[in-house]
């Protein structure tokens, strides 16, 4: 579903942004809380709830105008409701940033469509006086990461490195619990994507440095067998 929304939103020019808010970005949300996506755009149109039925699949919940935020939102067969709320481009200003708009990213929010680096823009202004740091990470990269969490977290080893700090376990926690409310880890072709998404960032590092990673593994490759089979 988020995936559907962010697809959708990297088709159009006229989208300058998408985000999720509420409960399901700072990682509270319980299995029956609708998920909140704001979506920017100066185009009335996407206004319409004719074009979130129609994405989503789904049937009108509720329409409400919230100032300058129209929410249009969708019950989708599953039961699952999506609140989505669209605004316009000056509400990711930030000279100022508008106290609601700074209300609703301060209370936890997690960027999916960033073109031109507005919305990360704002986040850091909304951050500047807060106690909490953002991190962005593109979606191969999350992917990997959450697999490779997942693979790690619970062996002997890892966990007698971590236990030498038991404070890490806290921003390790964090960062797990995060990444695996990614709705692709729950999809049929989440093996694909996993190995599309390691050859794409493997392909960044470039050649030369994974070449380097992998022979360094390679000497190591008796430690590495004893680090595995525990």
């Amino acid at each position: 579903m988020v995936d559907m929304v962010t697809t959708w939103a990297a088709e159009r020019e006229d989208v300058g942004g998408v985000v999720v808010v509420g409960s399901w970005a700072r990682q509270a949300a319980r299995m029956d809380s609708d998920v909140d996506i704001v979506v920017l755009t100066d185009n009335p149109r996407y206004a319409e709830a004719s074009v979130w039925t129609g994405l989503l699949d789904g049937e009108v919940v509720r329409l409400e105008q919230w100032g300058p935020l129209r929410e249009v939102r969708v019950r989708r067969p599953s039961g699952f409701v999506v609140e989505m709320g669209v605004v316009p481009m000056s509400w990711a200003d930030t000279d100022p940033v508008d106290r609601g708009t700074h209300r609703v990213i301060s209370d936890g929010h997690s960027i999916l469509h960033d073109p031109a680096g507005r919305l990360a823009a704002l986040s850091a202004a909304c951050h500047i006086e807060s106690d909490q740091v953002t991190i962005t990470l593109s979606r191969d990269q999350s992917l990997v990461l959450s697999d490779w969490l997942d693979t790690v977290m619970g062996t002997r080893p890892f966990d007698s490195i971590v236990d030498e700090d038991p404070a890490v376990w806290s921003a390790l926690y964090r960062i797990s619990g995060t990444l695996d409310k990614e709705p692709l880890i729950f999809a049929r072709e989440y093996g694909q994507r996993l190995d599309e998404a390691r050859a794409r960032l493997c392909s960044e590092l470039g050649e030369e440095f994974v070449a380097s990673r992998t022979a360094s593994k390679d000497d190591d490759q008796a430690s590495t067998k004893i680090w595995l089979s525990d």
